[in-house]
């Protein structure tokens, strides 16, 4: 939600990390931690493209890694763009509680604080 205002007020192009996980998650032969580790490549060749072609790009993303952090500022340093990294924290775990549980979620969002995604179990091969 966030990202979309933002976008809103600079234009160019959101990626949304959980669209991509949850695409990933689309594979039954793949895990869901192998997913939450690779998606951050695809995620990163996306908005250095949209970087070279000269667009504003907002990555919606958990920073759960310092990569998320790293890139961006590589990325912005690789083409001489502006970086700003914007962390959103709630302190009511009620209202941080309330938008996953009342929204429609994508396979990898998870349901409610406490509900993780909801996950077919894959064996690992």
């Amino acid at each position: 939600m966030m990202a979309m205002l933002l976008q809103q007020a600079i234009g160019g192009l959101v990626i949304d990390h959980d669209i991509i996980r949850s695409s990933l998650l689309e594979d039954n032969d793949v895990s869901f931690d192998q997913v939450v580790k690779s998606a951050y490549r695809p995620q990163w060749a996306l908005a250095e493209h949209v970087v070279k072609q000269g667009l504003n790009v907002t990555v919606d993303s958990t920073c759960n890694f310092l990569e998320v952090i790293d890139q961006g500022s590589k990325l912005a340093k690789r083409y001489d763009f502006a970086y700003c990294y914007i962390e959103c924290k709630v302190k009511d775990i009620n209202l941080l509680d309330e938008r996953p549980r009342t929204r429609a979620p994508m396979k990898s969002q998870r349901t409610g604080v406490d509900r993780p995604p909801k996950l077919v179990h894959r064996r690992d091969k």
